[in-house]
């Protein structure tokens, strides 16, 4: 789990990283890296809300969604998209794919 901003937690398979290949997964990766968690992730992402006086599981709010997409889609900054460049050397296309959505 990833504590993200605005009060969004992210939920990634880690089970995903014990097969022979492991798949990266790049839409939470670039979520993350854009609401401050710079880590590769890999297998099936769910983001969900918290309520913070009962610590359940809540469906994301509007707003929340709003930043996960913005997040997943929008121009990235110059500083994070080089901390996700550096992130993903291990993948030289993906690397080029993020450089040419400048």
């Amino acid at each position: 789990m990833v504590s993200l901003s605005h009060g969004a937690d992210l939920f990634v398979d880690d089970e995903a990283l014990l097969v022979s290949e492991p798949e990266l997964n790049l839409t939470p990766t670039v979520i993350s890296h854009n609401l401050g968690s710079a880590q590769v992730r890999f297998g099936v992402g769910l983001a969900i809300g918290a309520d913070d006086a009962t610590g359940e599981t809540v469906e994301l709010t509007a707003e929340q969604r709003c930043v996960l997409w913005e997040a997943a889609n929008e121009k990235l900054a110059p500083a994070v998209r080089d901390r996700l460049c550096e992130s993903l050397n291990p993948w030289p296309d993906l690397v080029a794919l993020v450089k040419e959505r400048r």
